[in-house]
């Protein structure tokens, strides 16, 4: 049973280098996208000015994406 576990994990292993070819060298996180390790590259700078660049112009609230700045606008409705 030990051997079919391995070649399973292994299956899974091969499998997420194939489909996920960009991997963080700092927390093992695997990317489809190279440009999605490239933001995700910002977590590890501990600079957080350069991850918070969304800002509300209705309140100043500061948001790492926009897709969570349009979400937070729309409460402003």
């Amino acid at each position: 049973w030990k051997h079919i576990l391995t070649v399973h994990q292994k299956m899974h292993i091969d499998n997420d280098e194939t489909r996920l070819p960009y991997k963080c060298e700092e927390c093992g996180r695997r990317f489809a996208i190279k440009g999605n390790l490239i933001n995700h590259k910002i977590i590890h700078s501990g600079n957080k000015e350069s991850r918070r660049h969304f800002k509300c112009i209705d309140c100043g609230k500061i948001y790492n994406w926009q897709k969570d700045l349009n979400r937070h606008t729309r409460s402003h409705q």
